[in-house]
């Protein structure tokens, strides 16, 4: 995927910021070359992983499909 192609997709598909669900943080940022920066939080253990568009879409989907709520913001 080129630059433009992973920008039109995460504009189309992907929701950056915090989510939450059950005390389990987890923050969706655009890195470097249109990687995608998960962050995760959760009592005190912390992670973090890199993703391509695509992988970020489906992790973010499965989330949301989960229960986790959009709240916006940043815990970092």
């Amino acid at each position: 995927m080129d630059r433009r192609q992973a920008a039109i997709t995460i504009k189309n598909n992907l929701l950056c910021g915090l989510f939450v669900h059950e005390g389990h943080f987890v923050q969706f940022s655009i890195g470097v070359d249109y990687k995608i920066i998960v962050r995760e939080q959760m009592n005190d253990i912390n992670s973090v992983k890199v993703y391509d568009v695509v992988e970020a879409i489906d992790y973010q989907q499965k989330l949301k499909d989960f229960g986790y709520e959009e709240i916006g913001g940043n815990f970092l």
